[in-house]
């Protein structure tokens, strides 16, 4: 530092003091510049990383979000094909149920003449099939 001074002073005359404060204070006042200036810069960096941070943060909280709805949605899915697939099997065998009726009915009425009742009830039944 005293280096600097006496550089900057070289060749003055006692009568420059004046001068050779304000050069004093100019010196200063650009190094005070100088670490303010990186101090700002030091925290925008610093503000840009947390940025950054928070952004990656709310990405993989968006990640587990999309995968937590298509976890449901397929658990959703799967539950209804196992309602779909008992409906399907409580169908099947309500009309095991009824075919076997029928051709109990048709044994025990083997030989003999059916009312027409059953036989129209038959007939439209086959019909709806």
């Amino acid at each position: 530092i005293g280096e600097a001074v006496s550089k900057e002073t070289r060749g003055a005359s006692p009568d420059d003091g004046e001068e050779q404060r304000d050069v004093e204070g100019d010196r200063r006042r650009r190094l005070r510049e100088e670490v303010e200036r990186k101090e700002r810069e030091k925290e925008e960096r610093k503000r840009e990383r947390q940025r950054l941070r928070e952004e990656k943060r709310q990405l993989k909280v968006q990640e587990r979000k999309k995968e937590m709805q298509k976890i449901s949605k397929e658990k959703r899915e799967a539950k209804e094909q196992k309602k779909k697939e008992k409906e399907e099997e409580r169908q099947r065998k309500a009309e095991e149920v009824k075919k076997r009726k029928e051709e109990r009915a048709q044994k025990r009425f083997a030989g003999c003449v059916l009312p027409v009742w059953f036989l129209e009830r038959q007939r439209n039944e086959q019909i709806e099939r």
